[in-house]
C-alpha cells in the first residue's frame, strides 16, 4: 500500500508515514523473499495481484477520495503493526 501514496496522497504527514512504514518493512520483505528463493518457491505463486510490486487496476486501485483521510486511516489500521513500524 505504501507504494501508492507518492502519486495519490496530498497530505505530507501521510506521505511521511508511508515512507517510514516502507523503510521499516523493506528488510522484513527482503528476508522473506530470500527464504522463498532458498526454498525454491516463487514469491507470489497463486495471488500475484497482491504483490506490492503489482499495480492495482480497477476495483483494487485507490479511489480518488483517498488522498489522506480514509486512506490514512486504512494505512494505520492495516496491517495493525505498520503504523507502529513507521513511528520507530
Amino acid at each position: 500500500m505504501t507504494g501508492l501514496v507518492d502519486d495519490r496522497a496530498s497530505n505530507a504527514r501521510i506521505k511521511s508515514l508511508a515512507g517510514r512504514i516502507e523503510k521499516a518493512q523493506d528488510p522484513e520483505i527482503a528476508t522473506l523473499e530470500s527464504w522463498l528463493k532458498d526454498w525454491g518457491k516463487p514469491e507470489n505463486p497463486a495471488r500475484p495481484a497482491l504483490s506490492r510490486r503489482t499495480p492495482r487496476p480497477g476495483p483494487c486501485a485507490v479511489p480518488p477520495y483517498a488522498r489522506g483521510g480514509p486512506w490514512g486511516a486504512l494505512a494505520v489500521l492495516h496491517p495493525g503493526g505498520a503504523a507502529q513500524q513507521g513511528r520507530r
